[in-house]
């Protein structure tokens, strides 16, 4: 082999090796921004359903409830007034 040629087969394999790295990083970036992307959107539905129970429970409650008081009128009128 001549050394011409084996200079760009060392080449070859630099640059076939640069591209390997460069496509797991790629697909890393895009793994990690998909994995966000879902779990922004599990966090939005989480709190959506929260309030959304938390209103279904409201609405119940305000119906059915009778609060039973009992208040005494003090009369503490002054004998200046």
């Amino acid at each position: 082999m001549l050394p011409l040629e084996l200079i760009i087969r060392a080449l070859g394999i630099v640059f076939s090796l640069g591209i390997l790295a460069f496509a797991i990083v790629l697909g890393g970036v895009i793994f990690i921004s998909l994995a966000g992307v879902i779990v922004l959107i599990m966090i939005g539905l989480y709190i959506r359903s929260f309030f959304y129970r938390r209103k279904q429970h409201s609405d119940k409650g305000s119906d059915d409830t009778v609060i039973d008081a009992e208040y005494t009128i003090l009369d503490n009128k002054d004998s200046d007034d």
